[in-house]
């Protein structure tokens, strides 16, 4: 199975630093976390006031960091070890990040199960373009548009007594 790949190349490869991706990516991921520990806090009844963003829910701050820096430190090493771009770096980065949101359950079987539905999940995206939305990436406006037509349009509308007469009286609600 050597040489299949499950995406197009995207051009020539460039190394990518790993360590200061995962920086990136467990920063990122950890402002996250800051702000649904904030709105978690906020919604919470208690006495702590403020500080409760650290004391009462903090632990997701740390949790969001550990899950960023895992996914971004294992794809961009998997993509350097293989020296390409695609979905399987995404998977591998996934199922890691999965793996370590798992850990918060404490059974193998999360770690697992979690591993495996976002690596399978972050793959099929990368593996559909990096987007939901990619599908219009190479279109032009007119075809945007007719692409738009065709499929988001009403073909026919049925007045009701029509619609009776061709679906039966009693299946039209």
């Amino acid at each position: 199975m050597s040489g299949v790949s499950l995406h197009p190349p995207r051009g020539p490869f460039q190394k990518k630093d790993t360590l200061m991706e995962a920086l990136k990516g467990g920063a990122t991921m950890g402002v996250m976390g800051l702000a649904v520990s904030a709105m978690k806090n906020h919604l919470q009844t208690h006495n702590h006031g403020g500080m409760g963003v650290f004391t009462r829910t903090g632990s997701l701050i740390g949790w969001g960091a550990a899950i960023g820096t895992s996914f971004t430190f294992f794809s961009s090493a998997s993509a350097n070890l293989r020296e390409t771009e695609d979905a399987y770096n995404a998977f591998i980065g996934g199922f890691m990040a999965g793996a370590v949101a798992g850990l918060k359950k404490g059974k193998i079987t999360s770690v697992v199960g979690m591993g495996a539905l976002i690596g399978s999940t972050f793959a099929v995206v990368d593996w559909c373009g990096g987007s939901y939305g990619s599908i219009y990436k190479e279109m032009t406006e007119e075809e945007k548009e007719e692409f738009k037509n065709k499929w988001f349009t009403v073909k026919r509308r049925y007045y009701r007594a029509e619609a009776e007469e061709v679906f039966g009286k009693g299946r039209v609600a």
